[in-house]
């Protein structure tokens, strides 16, 4: 298996996995709120990372399935690996939070999807830390999307899907969206009026 073979295969497993997570985390999230309204409120964007650029890349490229075909509980249940999760609710860390904690919602995903291992962090100072993070190219598997150019989202973001496709997926597909693709999903979001 040659180096750039065994690197799309990673970058595959890679994209499979945080769809996986985003996906599942997205719709614990979504179903917490206990509404079929489709706006939210508060505020934040998941994106799934890439150790490399992945500037234009299409999520069904290399046989990985895009967002809106991933079926939750039936795709990559198989999975065996350890991802990481960087995000900004510190709140869902603490035993005392009235909702549901990361704790539970990792055990709720473990059910479908056993053979995933996550290592789940948050940070007080996510705006900048976040940003620390992806500038030194350590950076976790999945995080929130921090504020930043859209043009440098190909640099840091798989995309899910261009934004025709999300639109029909997602509420605010184009928040995260640049040159046509989707970079992000939203747990939370914030309307105005």
């Amino acid at each position: 298996m040659t180096k750039n073979h065994k690197e799309d295969s990673n970058m595959r497993m890679r994209k499979a996995l945080a769809l996986t997570m985003v996906t599942a985390m997205t719709l614990s999230l979504a179903a917490c709120g206990g509404s079929d309204d489709k706006s939210t409120s508060g505020g934040g964007t998941t994106g799934s990372t890439s150790s490399s650029s992945a500037g234009g890349d299409d999520a069904q490229e290399g046989g990985v399935k895009s967002y809106a075909d991933l079926e939750l509980g039936k795709d990559f249940t198989d999975l065996k690996v350890k991802i990481s999760v960087l995000n900004h609710r510190t709140d869902l860390s603490s035993d005392d939070y009235g909702g549901v904690t990361w704790k539970e919602y990792l055990e709720n995903f473990n059910k479908d999807y056993p053979g995933i291992e996550v290592d789940m962090n948050t940070d007080t100072d996510y705006g900048e830390d976040s940003l620390v993070h992806l500038q030194s190219g350590d950076y976790e598997t999945v995080m929130m999307i921090p504020t930043l150019d859209a043009a440098d989202l190909s640099t840091y973001f798989m995309p899910y899907g261009d934004l025709e496709t999300m639109k029909t997926q997602i509420n605010y597909a184009q928040a995260t969206q640049y040159d046509g693709q989707v970079y992000g999903v939203p747990s939370t979001a914030n309307a105005q009026g």
